[in-house]
């Protein structure tokens, strides 16, 4: 009994001994393993201080809000910016849009309906060349006369009284509409819309009558005119009994083109005493507005012919009305030595009026008169060259209305 019991306290020794051993096992890892307190009261004893928390005067909003705060405001004003330029944007397209499809609407763009622009219409501007238009007999149909304020009319009684005995109506516009008219003309206010100047055509030039004053100008005649309209013209001329012009004198332009000298030399030819002016058709600029303000009014008073046969006109006016054609010439290495033409000195052209008819032609600015017009001249005429020996090939001509001036200076006698 005594060996049983003692193998069974043995047993149960060793039993409690295990039992011992496995309880101080899981109390030591139940002793290892931390709560969840204690690991939020370890983080936040040695966890690092944030920047907000460095200054207890503020949160954390506060901090923020005072450290970023410039950064938020230039988003903010470049947002603004781009949001006005989008805007900006958007607004001219839309005006564009609207203005073109305005005008797509209305046919008379950049005019208001008290102004026409019709092609049949001319638009003379300027108180000198309105009034010479009004003056000049060959104009029949005035349609209207636009001003930009009432003293045109009250302070111009000339101006006032040919409208009243010609019947012109008189529109108020404004000064924008006559500056679209004119092309930003120098208009003085006033605008007379009436029908384009047609110079009649001729054919030649013929004998004169020094008794009456007269000489005969032969029109062209075509299916198309009255049987009972006569093709020969008796066209008076001006006479000086001081002096030796006893002859008519003319100018015949060959091809000008520019306008503004084109109404140069009509107001340079009025003003010293030219009877008429005969024009080539074709390459030469039209008798429009501008040349009419160029030559102040001078191309409503002086007479005008158009030609459409050159040769011809030089051959019937030297053969029937023995006319003496006087060509403007520069002397240069191509000129024909076959058929030289005879040349005239410039201090010897005074005497001519006082033998015959005269006419002066004038070439283009640039190539001079035509050398088949040169051959059927009687006399070439050259302006001789004053400057500084040697730089001849610098400034080789004058201008073609300065050089105009000068030979009907010479060509014509003097009053004094």
């Amino acid at each position: 009994m005594n060996i049983i019991q003692s193998r069974t306290n043995s047993v149960m020794l060793l039993s409690l001994r295990r039992y011992a051993s496995s309880s101080s096992t899981r109390l030591l890892a139940k002793k290892s393993s931390s709560s969840s307190f204690d690991k939020t009261f370890d983080g936040a004893v040695n966890r690092r201080i944030k920047a907000w928390e460095k200054d207890g005067s503020v949160d954390k909003d506060a901090w923020f809000k005072k450290k970023y705060a410039h950064i938020h405001i230039k988003q903010k004003q470049k947002d603004a910016y781009l949001n006005q330029v989008k805007q900006s944007h958007t607004e001219q397209k839309l005006e564009r849009l609207s203005h073109k499809q305005k005008y797509n609407n209305n046919k008379q763009t950049f005019v208001n309906k008290n102004v026409s622009s019709s092609s049949f219409l001319e638009h003379i501007y300027g108180t000198n060349c309105v009034i010479a238009a009004l003056l000049n007999n060959n104009r029949t149909q005035f349609y209207r006369l636009l001003y930009a304020n009432e003293s045109v009319l009250k302070e111009n009684d000339q101006l006032a009284q040919l409208l009243k005995d010609r019947n012109v109506r008189t529109v108020l516009s404004t000064k924008h509409d006559l500056n679209v008219l004119t092309r930003n003309g120098v208009h003085n206010g006033v605008v007379l819309e009436t029908k384009p100047l047609d110079p009649a055509e001729i054919t030649h030039l013929g004998p004169v009558n020094i008794e009456s004053s007269t000489f005969e100008i032969n029109k062209f005649y075509s299916e198309f005119d009255s049987p009972d309209q006569t093709p020969v013209l008796n066209q008076n001329y001006s006479t000086k009994t001081t002096s030796n012009k006893l002859y008519p004198l003319g100018v015949y332009l060959d091809e000008v083109s520019d306008t503004h000298n084109l109404g140069a030399i009509l107001r340079t030819c009025f003003y010293l005493g030219v009877d008429f002016i005969v024009i080539s058709r074709k390459n030469c600029a039209n008798l429009s507005p501008v040349v009419n303000k160029c030559s102040s009014g001078a191309m409503e008073y002086i007479p005008i012919f158009t030609v459409d046969k050159p040769l011809t006109f030089f051959d019937k006016s030297q053969e029937q009305g023995q006319w003496t054609f006087i060509t403007s010439h520069i002397d240069k290495s191509s000129n024909n030595k076959k058929h030289p033409v005879p040349k005239l000195p410039l201090t010897d052209m005074h005497m001519l009026l006082e033998r015959g008819p005269v006419m002066l032609v004038i070439g283009n600015e640039g190539a001079g008169v035509r050398t088949n017009l040169q051959m059927k001249s009687d006399f070439t005429v050259q302006i001789p060259y004053g400057g500084p020996v040697g730089l001849q090939g610098s400034i080789d001509s004058l201008n073609v209305s300065v050089a105009t001036s000068i030979l009907l200076s010479n060509l014509l006698p003097s009053t004094s």
